[in-house]
């Protein structure tokens, strides 16, 4: 068990954004919402809830919540901790039921981190904790919240997309 703070002692600003951080292990989801804790250097901005995947009903969720789900690693055996793999894939089932945004981070070590900070720049543009990751991803191009992966698409819909997020990023 983590030394993670508990939200439910712990007082919620009405401003704060609340992060839900959620993995198939309760001390993998501590953990992230720790490091994300440490990187953004504040608590007033953002009110990291972790929690494993089994515990968290998508029905008691707001619908300005953030979710963090974090994927297992490839290597997890099948057998081993299949039911709280289960019970992360019934999650996404139910959040996708109820329309509620997610994002999914399947890296690991000092990647996901960053990929947890980018997902959290995307949702909360405005948050001041993030103003200089912020900056750095549009300085380095990597600002972005659409990811296409053809690149001989011929929907019109999605080349809009494409040309409309591209002369966006230019000036988020």
């Amino acid at each position: 068990m983590s030394a993670f703070p508990s939200t439910l002692t712990t007082p919620v600003s009405p401003s704060m954004a609340c992060v839900h951080v959620v993995a198939c292990a309760e001390e993998d989801a501590c953990a992230l919402a720790a490091n994300l804790l440490h990187a953004l250097g504040t608590g007033d901005c953002f009110d990291f809830r972790p929690s494993a995947a089994m515990q968290l009903d998508a029905r008691t969720l707001g619908a300005t919540d953030a979710l963090l789900l974090l994927a297992p690693p490839l290597s997890a055996s099948n057998t081993q901790g299949q039911h709280a793999q289960d019970a992360l894939m019934q999650l996404r089932a139910d959040l996708v039921s109820q329309r509620q945004p997610f994002q999914v981070l399947f890296s690991q070590g000092t990647r996901l981190l960053d990929d947890a900070l980018t997902a959290l720049c995307n949702w909360f543009p405005q948050a001041p904790a993030l103003q200089a990751r912020r900056s750095a991803l549009r300085e380095h191009g990597n600002l972005t919240r659409w990811s296409w992966s053809c690149e001989k698409c011929s929907d019109p819909e999605c080349e809009f997309r494409l040309f409309k997020g591209l002369t966006s990023s230019e000036n988020p």
